[in-house]
C-alpha cells in the first residue's frame, strides 16, 4: 500500500541545531526546505512547530538565568538572530508551493514555576505561562488540596478553556492557516501515580451532583471520576472545531495509544473514538513520548508498552476502522527523539506494509540529505531517503 508522508517541522529546533541550509532562519531557506520535502516526497501536509510563538507572546521567559541558558542558550540565540518574524511566513511559503499549512503547538504543557526543574535537562523550567503564574487555581490539584501539578490546567474550568481557545484565535489570526496541529506531548514533571491529580472543585462539584458522592470525603468509582476528567478536553475540542469551522479549517491531532492519556498527565480518560466520530477531529496521529515520565498505578503508558494493544491490532481492529468509517485520517508519528527509542528502519518499512492506516508523520530531523538537523551528537540511525515506504504523491484532503 501506498503510505502518504507528512512532515512536522521543529522550526525552534532547526535554529537550535541545524547547519547550513538547515538552520531555516531565512525566507529563502524555507522555501527551499519546502520544494525538496514537496519534490522528494510528495508532501501536501506540513505540520509548522509554533511553541515560540506562545512562548513569546503569553509566558514568562528566563533567558537571563544562567542555569536555563546552558541548555536554550542556543535557541534563543537563533531566535533573535532569525530573519523569519511571523508565523505567518510558514503558511505563505506553503501555500506557494501548493501544499497545506498547519501550525502545531502542544496544548496541555503551561510550563513550570522557576523552583521546579525541567528534568531532562535538570535545570529550570526556560518559561512558564503567565497565565499559570496569575491562577494557581486552575492548575491540577491532588485530593489533599495541597500538591498542585504545576505546568498542567485542569480544563474543568471554562476560564481555562476560555483561555487556550483565545489563543489560538490570536494565532490564526496572524496566520491564517489551512488547519491546527494539537498535541499531547509534554515536558512537566509527570504525576507520581496514574490517579493523584484531578481534584479540582468543579470536577468535585459535578461527581457531586451527578453521583452524590464527595469524592474528597468518601470512596468512589474511579472510572466513572477518569471520564468525567475526560468530558473537558471533549468539550474544548468541540469548541475548537467550532472556531475552526467558518473558514473550513481543519484539526488535526496527535494523542497517545490507547483509552486513557498517561504519563504525564495520569488516567485521564481519552475518548478519542467519540472525537472521530463527532467530526471533532480530521486527522489522528501518535504522539512522541518524552523523557522521565515515570510513575505507577498508569493504565496506559507507552513508555512501557502498559495498556496498549499490539499495533497491528489497534491498527487492523481499532483505530483503522473507525477512521474509515468518520473519514478521517489515521496516521502514526516516527521521527528524531532527543530522548527515546526509535524504530529501526527495518521496522518503518514493515509498518508501511501494513493496512489500516493513511501514512507517517516524520520529523525533519531524520532528512538524510540537506535540511535534518541533529540534536543528539550522533550518527543518525536511518534517513527517511533511504527507507521504502511505497509513497506516494497524494492529493490535499
Amino acid at each position: 500500500m501506498r503510505k502518504e508522508i507528512v512532515f512536522r517541522v521543529h522550526w525552534p529546533d532547526h535554529l537550535e541545531y541545524g547547519r547550513g541550509e538547515a538552520r531555516l532562519d531565512s525566507r529563502d531557506r524555507l522555501d527551499a526546505a519546502v520544494a525538496y520535502l514537496r519534490e522528494r516526497f510528495g508532501v501536501c501536509r506540513f505540520y509548522w512547530r509554533v511553541d515560540h510563538w506562545f512562548i513569546q507572546r503569553y509566558c514568562h521567559q528566563r533567558t537571563d538565568d544562567p542555569e536555563v541558558s546552558r541548555g536554550w542558550s542556543r535557541f534563543w540565540e537563533g531566535l533573535a538572530t532569525s530573519r523569519i518574524r511571523d508565523v505567518s511566513d510558514f503558511v505563505e511559503v506553503t501555500r506557494a508551493a501548493g501544499a497545506q499549512a498547519y501550525l502545531y503547538l502542544p496544548f496541555l504543557d503551561e510550563g513550570l514555576p522557576q523552583d521546579l526543574l525541567y528534568r531532562p535537562r535538570g535545570t529550570p523550567y526556560p518559561y512558564q505561562s503567565r497565565f499559570s503564574s496569575a491562577h494557581p487555581e486552575y492548575v491540577e490539584v491532588d485530593r489533599s488540596g495541597r500538591d498542585r501539578h504545576w505546568g498542567v490546567f485542569c480544563y474543568s474550568y471554562p476560564e481555562v478553556r476560555r483561555y487556550r481557545l483565545e489563543m489560538l484565535r490570536h494565532l490564526l489570526a496572524e496566520a491564517p492557516a489551512d488547519g491546527l496541529h494539537l498535541c499531547t506531548r509534554s515536558y512537566v514533571l509527570p504525576a507520581a501515580y496514574g490517579d493523584q491529580f484531578g481534584f479540582n472543585r468543579p470536577v468535585v462539584e459535578e461527581y457531586r451532583r451527578r453521583h452524590g458522592v464527595d469524592i474528597l470525603h468518601r470512596d468512589f468509582d474511579l472510572e466513572s471520576w477518569r471520564r468525567l476528567r475526560g468530558e473537558a478536553l471533549s468539550r474544548f475540542l468541540s469548541a475548537v472545531k467550532a472556531l475552526l469551522h467558518p473558514a473550513g479549517q481543519r484539526l488535526s491531532l496527535a494523542v497517545p495509544r490507547g483509552n486513557y492519556l498517561g504519563p504525564p498527565y495520569g488516567n485521564l480518560h481519552l475518548n478519542w473514538q467519540k472525537w472521530v466520530r463527532d467530526g471533532l477531529v480530521n486527522v489522528i496521529s501518535g504522539r512522541q513520548l518524552t523523557e522521565g515520565l515515570s510513575g505507577y498505578g498508569y493504565l496506559c503508558n507507552g513508555e512501557d508498552g502498559i495498556g496498549l494493544n499490539p499495533l497491528e491490532q489497534d491498527l487492523a481492529r481499532v483505530y483503522g476502522p473507525v477512521c474509515r468509517r468518520a473519514g478521517c485520517r489515521l496516521y502514526l508519528g516516527a521521527g528524531v527523539d532527543l530522548n527515546r527509542r526509535e524504530p529501526d528502519a527495518e521496522q518503518l518499512e514493515d509498518l508501511a506494509r501494513l493496512a489500516g492506516f493513511d501514512g507517517f508523520v516524520f520529523t525533519t530531523g531524520n532528512l538524510g540529505e540537506r535540511f535534518s538537523f541533529d540534536k543528539r551528537g550522533r550518527p543518525i540511525n536511518w534517513t527517511i531517503e533511504a527507507l521504502d515506504l511505497g509513497a506516494g504523491t497524494f492529493s490535499p484532503p
